[in-house]
């Protein structure tokens, strides 16, 4: 594997004798639309009195819920995620994730992957809502693009794992339940500007370069801190 190193300015500190905060399980959703040569992405702004990353602009996505490893999917996700995704031969853990992508996708987004039909397995509220619309998530459809470790100094950690969706296999009107603001498709040529931190620019920049065949799938990268640096590995 090669490796890249971004630089970072001002990371933030952990207070000296603060336990390292364990990562919690998290993934997103890199939704993408083509529209001849214009690529649009799936995003909306944080809160700027969010506990993690206020006021950037993110993907859909957050920590996987108990209820996430409960749902049976329609389809079930490519098998050789597993690997890539660092959850060993666990193939639950792999679908759990996947299914937080979708959930947290739904709420934030009011977009759904999935195909007709009756939704089995959790009772938590979200997917109720989702079982409402008689949706049943389709994990076929998902790309893998990487995972991310948040910094050990940081108070708040996840590693989260980002998949990609093409629009064509999302149903229902944007929406969303307020954790994410100007919530929409941008057009990833007019994104330089726009408050985002150099994890969530590092994944775009990956699954635009899927959609356009300019990268490979495999190896896939680890977003990771080396002390107070940003290493990418491949």
């Amino acid at each position: 594997m090669s490796q890249e190193v971004l630089s970072a300015s001002n990371p933030p500190k952990r207070v000296a004798g603060e336990p390292v905060v364990r990562p919690r399980d998290a993934s997103s959703l890199i939704a993408t639309r083509q529209e001849r040569q214009k690529i649009f992405v799936l995003m909306g702004r944080r809160s700027p009195t969010a506990r993690f990353m206020p006021g950037v602009f993110v993907f859909p996505g957050g920590a996987v819920s108990s209820g996430d490893g409960r749902v049976l999917p329609a389809t079930e996700l490519d098998p050789t995620y597993g690997t890539l995704m660092g959850v060993g031969q666990s193939q639950s853990r792999a679908r759990a994730l996947a299914m937080a992508a979708i959930r947290e996708t739904w709420e934030e987004t009011g977009l759904v992957v999935g195909v007709a039909g009756q939704l089995k397995g959790s009772r938590a509220p979200s997917w109720e809502a989702i079982r409402s619309l008689n949706q049943v998530p389709d994990l076929q459809h998902l790309g893998y693009v990487g995972r991310a470790i948040t910094p050990p100094f940081s108070k708040i950690r996840f590693h989260a794992r980002f998949f990609t969706v093409d629009a064509r296999h999302l149903s229902g009107e944007i929406q969303g339940d307020g954790e994410l603001v100007e919530v929409g498709w941008w057009n990833v040529a007019d994104l330089n500007d726009l408050p985002m931190r150099g994890v969530t620019r590092f994944m775009l920049d990956r699954a635009v370069g899927l959609v356009r065949g300019e990268v490979e799938e495999r190896p896939t990268p680890i977003f990771r801190w080396r002390g107070s640096r940003r290493v990418a590995w491949r």
